[in-house]
């Protein structure tokens, strides 16, 4: 198999295009609560230290993002997720 890589938001929108493009040359690990077979919760240790634990990867791509501008700048300095 290739090179293992966890990969955060693989299904929003930039993540659906790099894991369309990269598919063959990585084996892609997704830690997103999106997954339909893996749902991982980033904002949850517990869930990423499994999730991490499951394959031999050295690589962490964080493509995850809130799109939402206006509803990301009311919670400009919220550190509770």
């Amino acid at each position: 198999m290739p090179n293992t890589i966890f990969a955060t938001g693989i299904n929003g929108l930039v993540g659906s295009h790099f894991r369309d493009a990269y598919a063959e040359t990585y084996n892609i690990v997704s830690l997103d609560v999106a997954d339909p077979t893996n749902p991982v919760d980033i904002t949850q240790p517990d869930q990423v230290l499994k999730a991490l634990s499951s394959a031999e990867g050295k690589y962490v791509l964080h493509l995850a993002a809130f799109t939402n501008v206006t509803e990301a700048w009311k919670q400009n300095g919220d550190t509770n997720g």
